[in-house]
């Protein structure tokens, strides 16, 4: 799906999409989707996805958070209505002040109102986005590698990516005196 797809995402590049269907005797209402992610040094979260509904499938979404795993607080309930094409779900927990900085959050989707076994709900393009709790630009970050059975060149061991410009011989990884 072509909604909230990151720069550079095709319509045909993204795969498949999470699918949830109502189950025998639609056992499935109630099954929930957990998403867990650090906030640490982040605050506001928002929770973005595409989602679509067949005509038996869910048409609630209640949207809960932890910060424990644990004990989760409901926010809202989303009511999904029509059925047969994507829409767009923006949950901005920019008011729930207990998620900033939190290093255990756990968002929950929790699916109900399907009426057939075969109903369902897709879910696709889902993201999870933050701003910085300060206005810090730098973080410090440690790669390790263990090298002990390999044999390291001249030059020693390098790492790349777009924080230096993908370029392999700009950052040489140093010996840390712990080994």
């Amino acid at each position: 799906n072509v909604l909230n797809q990151w720069s550079g995402d095709t319509a045909t590049s993204a795969g498949g999409s999470f699918s949830i269907q109502g189950g025998l005797n639609n056992g499935n209402n109630g099954a929930h989707l957990n998403l867990q992610v650090s906030l640490a040094n982040l605050q506001n979260p928002v929770l973005s996805y595409a989602a679509q509904r067949t005509s038996t499938g869910f048409n609630v979404h209640q949207i809960s958070y932890s910060t424990d795993g644990t004990n989760f607080t409901v926010f809202r309930n989303d009511t999904l209505t029509g059925s047969g094409s994507f829409g767009l779900r923006t949950v901005n927990f920019a008011g729930v002040s207990s998620l900033n900085n939190a290093s255990n959050v756990v968002l929950r989707i929790t699916f109900f109102g399907a009426t057939a076994a075969t109903g369902n709900n897709r879910l696709d393009n889902i993201t999870i986005t933050a701003s910085p709790t300060s206005t810090q630009t730098t973080s410090i970050v440690t790669f390790q590698v263990n090298m002990q059975y390999q044999t390291v060149g001249v030059n020693g061991v390098r790492i790349a990516g777009n924080f230096q410009g993908w370029n392999p011989s700009a950052t040489p990884m140093t010996r840390s005196l712990v080994d």
